[in-house]
C-alpha cells in the first residue's frame, strides 16, 4: 500500500461532511415541498404517497446523520492513530468502507430526489389542471 497523507483524508472527510450538510438541506426543502403538495391535494392517494415520501425523507435524514457521525469518528481516530503523518492499514480499511457508504448514500439520495421530483411535477400539473378547469367554468 502506498503511503497517503492524513491531510488528504481529512480534506476528503471535510468535503463529505459539507456535501452531506447540503443533502440534509435538500431533504428539508423536499419535505417543505411535500407539505405544500398535501395542502393543495387532499386526495387520499396523494396523502398516502406523501406519507411514504415523508418516511423516506426521515430515513434519509437519519442515514445522513449516522454517516456524518461516523465520518467525524474516523477523522478523530485518524488524528490519534496516525504514524508519521500517514494513515495506517486499519484506518485504510475503515476509510474504504466509509467511502463505499458515502457513495451508496449519495446514489440513494439522488434516486429519492428524482422520484420525488417526478411525483411533485405530476401533482403540480394536476393542480394546474384543476385551476384551469375552475377558471374556464
Amino acid at each position: 500500500m502506498e503511503k497517503v497523507s492524513i491531510a488528504h483524508y481529512n480534506s476528503v472527510n471535510n468535503v463529505w461532511l459539507q456535501m452531506l450538510g447540503f443533502y440534509k438541506l435538500e431533504m428539508r426543502a423536499l419535505k417543505n415541498k411535500l407539505t405544500d403538495i398535501v395542502r393543495k391535494n387532499t386526495n387520499i392517494d396523494v396523502v398516502g404517497q406523501a406519507r411514504q415520501y415523508e418516511k423516506v425523507f426521515e430515513v434519509q435524514l437519519g442515514s445522513i446523520d449516522e454517516l456524518c457521525k461516523d465520518i467525524c469518528a474516523i477523522t478523530t481516530e485518524q488524528a490519534v492513530h496516525t504514524k508519521e503523518g500517514y494513515i495506517d492499514i486499519n484506518l485504510w480499511s475503515a476509510y474504504s468502507q466509509l467511502k463505499e457508504r458515502f457513495i451508496t448514500e449519495e446514489r440513494e439520495l439522488n434516486n429519492v430526489k428524482k422520484s420525488f421530483k417526478q411525483f411533485a411535477s405530476a401533482m403540480d400539473a394536476n393542480s394546474n389542471n384543476v385551476f384551469q378547469s375552475y377558471l374556464s367554468n
